[in-house]
């Protein structure tokens, strides 16, 4: 009797997995079904039954995960976060040189977004001197110049005058050296929101990436233009910064958009001191603002360069990958970069910012700051000629 019942055990078990293993044989790619349209799920893939001539077949089947397609914003940051994730640790060239006075906590986070940002462009960039990173807060103006001095640069009229308020920050270059420069201003710990300083340590080191690429300080839009100078390092050093522990929140509340745009603060900043929000202009006026040569000579107001700039980065990142994005400046160093940007990415920029650009932007912009009216033409069809 015993005997009896443990064949019956051994031989169910047996009947059941080859029974099961029957059921998924059948459901492949190309064998055969039985009603057009009906889908079976196996694995992760999911199976539609198609008619091919005069048999009904499983198609190639679908990935769950492609089911859903990803925004530009979210492919973006995947490949963003990919990149950190597989950079291994480094240890930048960086000299730290804080006044006394300097607010700690400031200088912390700002030291966090710095040698983050050193890890994920590693494999495009590495200081191969010593990279003095400057910092004091505004009472420290003459500390400041008189760091800054011992590498070969100074406080010039612009920096002397925004200095005292704090929060300014440049990476700046000479024949003799390339340092990081930062203003804090004394708060309280409840005014210094981590988030947006891990950021800003993150922003400048891009721009000692670019001028380490480029071979010179491209802020003034000589090699790349100021919108990918400006924007590129927004995009990249708010991404990085949302990759880091203990980001926090801006003080001022959550952001409208996570770390992809402008600070709300910065938004309400355009509005009133510089230039309205994207898309309370029509499209085709940011558009002829983007194409003018003025752009090029450095005069690029801070709802273009910076806020459309980053929207502008994230596109073709999400787009063409950020090898290939890095592989634009390179470009740029000995073309033009309206021409280097047509060879690497195969479509005149005219036309690129026309049909893809500035339409993401402004509806980017409007998800971030829905406060704000938007023009009646702020979506319409917007007129380039290639140049």
């Amino acid at each position: 009797m015993r005997k009896r019942l443990v064949g019956l055990l051994v031989i169910t078990p047996l009947l059941l997995s080859s029974q099961i293993s029957t059921s998924h044989a059948a459901t492949k790619a190309g064998a055969k079904c039985s009603k057009v349209g009906s889908k079976s799920v196996v694995g992760a893939k999911t199976f539609t039954c198609i008619k091919s001539g005069k048999m009904l077949v499983w198609d190639k089947g679908v990935n769950k995960a492609t089911l859903i397609p990803k925004t530009r914003e979210e492919k973006a940051f995947e490949l963003v976060r990919a990149a950190y994730l597989a950079s291994p640790a480094y240890k930048a060239p960086i000299t730290y040189v804080v006044a006394e006075k300097s607010n700690q906590r400031f200088f912390e986070l700002i030291k966090t977004g710095t040698e983050a940002a050193a890890k994920f462009f590693q494999n495009y960039y590495k200081p191969q001197y010593e990279l003095p990173l400057i910092m004091a807060d505004g009472v420290d103006t003459e500390w400041m110049n008189s760091s800054m001095s011992k590498y070969g640069h100074e406080l010039d009229k612009f920096q002397r005058k925004g200095f005292p308020t704090g929060g300014y920050g440049n990476a700046l270059t000479n024949s003799k050296s390339t340092i990081i420069m930062y203003t804090g201003k004394p708060s309280t710990e409840k005014d210094i929101y981590a988030y947006g300083n891990m950021g800003f340590g993150a922003h400048e080191y891009v721009h000692v990436v670019q001028i380490g690429i480029v071979g010179k300080d491209p802020k003034i839009g000589e090699v790349i233009p100021v919108w990918a100078y400006e924007g590129s390092a927004s995009y990249f050093g708010n991404s990085i910064a949302e990759l880091l522990p203990g980001k926090g929140e801006l003080s001022n509340g959550p952001m409208q958009r996570k770390f992809k745009t402008f600070y709300k603060s910065l938004m309400y900043y355009d509005v009133r001191e510089d230039v309205p929000i994207l898309y309370s202009l029509s499209s085709q006026q940011v558009y002829d603002w983007f194409v003018l040569p003025e752009i090029d000579a450095g005069n690029c107001p801070s709802a273009y360069c910076y806020t459309a700039g980053q929207f502008l980065t994230e596109a073709l990142v999400a787009d063409y990958g950020i090898d290939t994005y890095i592989s634009w400046w390179k470009a740029s160093t000995n073309n033009p970069w309206r021409s280097a940007f047509e060879k690497t990415f195969g479509i005149n920029f005219n036309q690129w910012l026309a049909e893809i650009g500035i339409p993401y932007a402004m509806e980017e912009a409007k998800k971030a700051y829905p406060e704000q009216s938007a023009h009646p033409d702020y979506k319409k069809k917007i007129e380039f000629t290639k140049s």
